[in-house]
């Protein structure tokens, strides 16, 4: 049986209550030295190599912000309590252990309630917990009757706002779909789940990185999964930012990533620039701030069709890009263009 993912948007981009966001807070300013490095993934393909040309209107660049807010992450320092609050939403009434061992922790407070089939795993610094029932999650019976991507969002959105855990500055995003494949290949895949996708926009500007909200409907419009993957935060003051010209010359220098894995594009225009954000899925001890990065909206052809992409750079003065971290395994590819 092989499973997979049918992913229309997977690049935008963990008590979950309302988002705090402080906007408007006094003008100071960021001690940028201080501010860690980006960690942004790097295309699956390892030989692409891309020519780029710009080719933005005066218009966009003169009118591109020289300086914009940075946002501090807020530690969250949860209780055992808190734990407690979102487990009952899941009828799950047991004792939580530590789980400080788990592969890619470093030094972050976990807590972890397995019962039967059930598990909520909840980091008590960032806030970000996930929530599965793997009896039934994206698990192949004969009587699968999933739900329309229409009813998807429907659900998933009346169950995030009744528990009060839809902030907002997130909007729906997609479904995606996981698909079964028959043994007997003639037949199409069978759709075994399909999950709805949350992202947080801040005034207007997508946040990308691991900033989500995932729900997972099953059988029936179940709901057997939630993921909350972002982090409460801050105004934390403006910083000034690259030249375009600066960030252009990194993108050429490959030292950003770009939402494509498609080797056979040689060349490219870059046609507009926008200014969005990235979530690190590290610590807040790792990163503590969400940083502003360039989009640069870039198109080239490849084998006869036209391929649209973005080139990622972060957009502070001195920032530059680490060895991407490990991810929550959940979490689809961050790949993909809105």
């Amino acid at each position: 049986m092989k499973l997979r993912v049918l992913v229309k948007v997977a690049f935008l981009a963990i008590a979950l209550g309302a988002c705090t966001i402080s906007y408007g807070a006094p003008e100071r300013k960021v001690n940028f030295k201080k501010i860690p490095a980006l960690v942004l993934p790097q295309p699956g393909a390892a030989d692409i190599s891309i020519n780029y040309q710009l080719s933005v209107p005066e218009q966009v660049i003169a009118t591109t912000p020289k300086e914009v807010t940075v946002y501090k992450f807020i530690s969250k320092h949860l209780s055992e309590q808190d734990f407690r609050s979102i487990a009952n939403k899941f009828n799950m009434y047991g004792q939580p252990k530590l789980d400080n061992e788990r592969p890619g922790n470093k030094g972050d407070s976990l807590l972890v309630l397995k019962e039967g089939t059930k598990q909520l795993l909840l980091n008590t610094q960032s806030g970000t917990w996930k929530y599965r029932d793997y009896s039934k999650i994206f698990k192949s019976t004969a009587a699968n009757n999933i739900p329309s991507d229409v009813e998807v969002e429907r659900i998933a959105t009346e169950y995030l706002k009744t528990h009060g855990w839809l902030p907002s500055d997130f909007k729906f995003q997609t479904v995606t779909a996981v698909t079964e494949e028959p043994s007997n290949l003639s037949q199409p895949p069978t759709v075994i789940g399909k999950s709805a996708y949350f992202y947080r926009y801040i005034q207007s500007k997508p946040v990308y990185g691991v900033s989500r909200i995932i729900v997972d409907v099953g059988d029936q419009g179940e709901i057997v999964g939630v993921a909350k993957f972002f982090k409460d935060i801050e105004d934390a003051g403006k910083l000034p930012l690259k030249t375009i010209e600066e960030a252009f010359k990194e993108a050429k220098e490959k030292k950003g990533t770009i939402t494509s894995d498609n080797p056979d594009v040689k060349n490219a225009l870059i046609k507009d620039i926008e200014i969005k954000y990235w979530e690190d899925p590290g610590s807040i001890s790792d990163q503590p701030f969400l940083q502003p990065v360039y989009a640069f909206k870039a198109e080239g052809q490849a084998n006869g069709q036209m391929s649209r992409f973005e080139v990622i750079i972060p957009a502070i003065h001195n920032n530059r890009v680490e060895p991407e971290r490990a991810i929550p395994e959940e979490l689809p590819p961050s790949r993909g263009v809105k």
